[in-house]
């Protein structure tokens, strides 16, 4: 059976992003590496203020 889902794959399955996604978007804040990969220069942000920032869009 064909999967007609846009947003789902044979092995991923995106979905929007959840108030307890909070703290892996954190982490990847800190991870210098992936930072520079997305070509962008982020200032550091606190735990908190990364919370705030997503209850926003949720």
């Amino acid at each position: 059976m064909e999967n007609l889902n846009f947003w789902q794959g044979e092995k991923v399955r995106l979905r929007g992003i959840e108030p307890k996604d909070s703290e892996t978007l954190f982490q990847w804040n800190l991870d210098s590496d992936a930072i520079k990969m997305v070509d962008a220069v982020s200032l550091p942000h606190s735990y908190e203020n990364v919370q705030e920032s997503y209850r926003g869009i949720l």
